[in-house]
């Protein structure tokens, strides 16, 4: 065991953060949102000319229909992020993810909604992925009355403390703005 003496503490060390277990007594279990999200990273020339769903510098989001999201994000270097947020259901638990993907893109795109373009966009993104990454959407309750002033100068940052379902990964990016 290694003993460490700092002025403070920082703890962004994710949704199963060591640090909140230390400085949370009798912390709430990790809550499973009943959400997948599903995301890779493609070419921007993936895209085509549905490129302009992806503004470059920026994020986009669509709130389907059918209780799925959709989001590009410009990561720089010629690439984008993509993701598919879909609600458990029959028809997505055990299924494969491209194809839950490709189902929440078909049922956006057969209602005929505003979003059409973007989930052809998200399908093409998809098609070009050669591995996603198939994750939960898992977050704590959030712990506004922990007795912070007896652990002293503690910061959680992050997964390891936000209010928000973590679906798109943005804690320390929220923190830091």
């Amino acid at each position: 065991v290694t003993e460490v003496v700092s002025d403070c503490l920082i703890g962004c060390d994710g949704i199963r953060s060591a640090v909140r277990r230390l400085t949370v007594p009798g912390d709430s279990p990790i809550i499973d949102g009943g959400r997948r999200l599903i995301r890779s990273i493609v070419p921007r020339t993936a895209l085509g000319d549905l490129a302009d769903c992806s503004p470059r510098n920026s994020t986009a989001l669509y709130a389907g229909q059918q209780n799925t999201t959709f989001a590009f994000m410009d990561v720089g270097g010629e690439e984008v992020y993509w993701a598919v947020g879909v609600l458990d259901s029959p028809e997505t638990l055990g299924a494969e993810a491209k194809d839950v993907c490709r189902a929440a893109c078909a049922a956006e795109q057969a209602g005929g909604s505003f979003g059409a373009t973007f989930c052809r966009a998200i399908s093409r993104a998809v098609d070009a992925s050669e591995r996603v990454y198939d994750g939960r959407s898992l977050s704590h309750k959030p712990q506004f009355d922990a007795p912070w002033a007896d652990v002293g100068p503690v910061t959680l940052a992050g997964d390891a403390m936000h209010a928000v379902v973590p679906s798109f990964g943005q804690g320390v990016c929220l923190a830091l703005e």
